[in-house]
């Protein structure tokens, strides 16, 4: 073999060597950069996820506030309504106690009252007083029940109140306090 033959060999060979030495670099090279870029598309995956999740959270937390915002404003008009409600309503059941006050079976009550009142008292010194607006009824309910009664400063809507002397109790049977209780306790229980 020539020096040139050599030469050639030698030449082909490095070159042969020198491919398959680039070829295998270029073949890692490609490796870790597909590694690397698989290993990035997961950690930007799990970013955008993450991101994802908390503007979930954030979107979640502001419907929240919202719902509690509308119901607080449901629960106040509601509240406002009832209390419109009750408000006619007991208008309304006042008209009737005016319009009851008118009838016998309202004396009826009145003598009814005062001698319970005057039972309760025994030889005790009550004054029993009447509403301003039965002051016309004071001489008929007293020869009805044989006591002495008083005609209040103040209008109670009707009914009776008597105080004991000694003791100090009240007895209320006022329609204004009567109604006030029922008010108090009155819950609408809904419909059907």
């Amino acid at each position: 073999m020539t020096t040139e033959e050599k030469m050639q060999h030698f030449l082909d060979i490095t070159m042969s060597n020198a491919r398959k030495q680039a070829y295998d670099l270029i073949k890692s090279y490609y490796a870790a950069t597909d590694k690397m870029y698989e290993e990035y598309k997961e950690v930007k995956k799990q970013e955008a996820g993450a991101l994802i999740d908390a503007e979930k959270e954030r979107l979640q937390k502001l419907i929240n506030k919202e719902i509690s915002s509308e119901q607080i404003l449901i629960r106040k008009e509601l509240s406002d309504r009832h209390d419109k409600l009750v408000c006619m309503l007991f208008n309304e059941v006042k008209e009737l106690l005016v319009a009851y006050k008118k009838t016998p079976e309202y004396q009826k009550l009145l003598i009814s009252q005062i001698r319970e009142e005057a039972d309760f008292a025994g030889k005790e010194e009550m004054i029993i007083y009447i509403d301003l607006d039965d002051a016309d009824k004071k001489s008929e309910l007293e020869k009805a029940t044989g006591c002495n009664l008083t005609v209040s400063n103040y209008s109670f809507i009707g009914g009776t109140r008597a105080i004991t002397d000694s003791r100090k109790i009240l007895i209320d049977n006022s329609f204004e306090t009567l109604l006030a209780e029922e008010r108090d306790k009155f819950v609408f229980q809904g419909g059907h």
